[in-house]
């Protein structure tokens, strides 16, 4: 895939991140407008720990909504669990343990362990799920992911976007926030865009919220609202439903174009961006458990 690495920031403004955040009214929750100081006792992050340990607290999610959007978030976990084992990134408490999933009975699991207080990966494994190239020196370990369902990831992912939005696009936009609790429809986007990263670990997890400087042109247009989420050794790109301001905006006659963010320019090597490989994803969109099978390769000794 050859990509023009300054195309994206060209199209999009950063207007969002956990270091810009501030609340829309301190202890009002801006998913449903809860106001008592009762339902504002657990500690919300803007990015889950699940993705990560962090610190980056929200002031203005309530507990109520804290539990409802929990049910997405397992399923981002069982998404993310592989790269984090993999990059030895601590969640809320631990490195979490990664074990593959069974397709028939008796069939031997791969698990995988950070030993405690080191680095060192501890495997159990099923022969079958990895590939040792002696010549060029690589370890090819494939990772049979326990079912998710995308569509809860992608609500998941939203949500940590909608979670920073600022007040102005906030009040602009309620209609998000509708379509977040399941009180009302929007077009979903179902395509992303996924990066491993050869170089780069996310210890830490970031989250970043652009939006389209011009939603139209000419006869093109883009979606308003991208969302950019690193964690781990992996980036991932996804869209924000088209709102209501957006369609009114929008005319079926406008091809629209997706604008890939230039995750490969974090390894170093702009000038051969065409040989990195970038995952589309495009089934945010599904509502059924889908079951992935990952491969990590790394270099051996």
């Amino acid at each position: 895939m050859k990509l023009n690495p300054l195309e994206f920031f060209d199209t999009y403004e950063l207007i969002a991140s956990p270091n810009t955040y501030s609340p829309i009214v301190p202890n009002e929750c801006r998913y449903c407008g809860e106001k008592s100081e009762v339902l504002f006792k657990t500690d919300c992050h803007l990015i889950p720990e699940l993705l990560g340990r962090n610190h980056f607290l929200s002031r203005d999610e309530c507990d109520n909504c804290n539990q409802l959007f929990s049910k997405w978030e397992s399923h981002l976990a069982i998404f993310a669990r592989p790269y984090l084992s993999l990059s030895n990134i601590k969640t809320k408490n631990k490195v979490p343990i990664f074990q593959s999933r069974t397709d028939y009975k008796d069939q031997p699991r791969t698990s995988i362990k950070i030993e405690e207080g080191s680095t060192k990966r501890l495997i159990h494994s099923n022969l079958d799920d990895f590939i040792l190239d002696t010549e060029k020196g690589l370890l090819q370990i494939a990772t049979r992911n326990p079912g998710f369902i995308p569509n809860h990831i992608y609500r998941a992912l939203c949500k940590i976007m909608l979670g920073m939005m600022p007040s102005k696009e906030f009040f602009e936009n309620k209609d998000f926030f509708k379509w977040l609790e399941g009180t009302q429809e929007l077009p979903e986007i179902c395509h992303g865009f996924q990066y491993k990263s050869q170089k780069k670990y996310y210890k830490t997890p970031s989250a970043q919220l652009y939006k389209a400087k011009k939603i139209v042109v000419g006869n093109i247009a883009y979606p308003e609202f991208v969302g950019i989420i690193s964690f781990a050794n992996t980036i991932v790109q996804f869209y924000l439903p088209l709102s209501e301001n957006y369609l009114i905006n929008h005319s079926d006659q406008n091809s629209m174009n997706l604008v890939v963010y230039p995750s490969f320019a974090f390894d170093g090597d702009m000038k051969q961006n065409q040989k990195f490989k970038i995952r589309h994803i495009t089934n945010f969109d599904q509502k059924e458990p889908y079951k992935s099978d990952e491969k990590f390769t790394f270099k051996v000794n």
